[in-house]
């Protein structure tokens, strides 16, 4: 699943600390760091997010 490399040496991607867990190992992240990667990355796409309502003042230049 991971896809980060630097997560193959057994080290946590965010705080590197030593990984125990399979999961862990496998995602690249410890439990607490894996939480804390998916509630930032959940804030950064709200961040990013828009809405059609947010496009009504752009013209057609058709």
């Amino acid at each position: 699943m991971s896809g980060l490399v630097s997560g193959l040496d057994g080290n946590c991607v965010r705080c590197g600390r030593k990984l125990k867990d399979i999961k862990s190992i496998e995602r690249g992240f410890g439990k607490t760091c894996y939480k804390k990667y998916l509630k930032e990355t959940e804030e950064r796409m709200k961040k990013n997010q828009i809405s059609v309502f947010d496009l009504r003042g752009l013209k057609n230049d058709r």
